[in-house]
């Protein structure tokens, strides 16, 4: 939900989250991975926004292979985010 969890805080907020030991953070919501039994070391969390500054969705990616999501990671996915939220405004446009 809207403001809950890392995810959910993202999309209320606008902000890139980026958790190197996300169950230090309050925010986490551990009880998927309890659900799962899948453990999450670290996470990245940015916010697809619209042409309108609107945020329409998240971009979450856990568990880098190797160490914590740097500057780098968060281009990279920053460019995906922003491509997706594009995507997204056209479908929408064209329903």
């Amino acid at each position: 939900p809207l403001g809950m969890g890392i995810a959910g805080t993202v999309a209320a907020n606008g902000q890139m989250i980026n958790l190197p030991d996300p169950y230090a953070d309050a925010r986490f919501n551990t009880e998927i991975d309890r659900q799962t039994g899948y453990k999450t070391r670290n996470l990245l969390t940015l916010p697809m926004i619209a042409r309108s500054g609107e945020v329409i969705g998240v971009f979450q990616i856990l568990n880098k292979r190797r160490g914590t999501f740097e500057a780098e990671d968060e281009e990279v996915l920053s460019s995906l985010a922003a491509t997706a939220a594009v995507i997204i405004e056209r479908a929408r446009a064209h329903r």
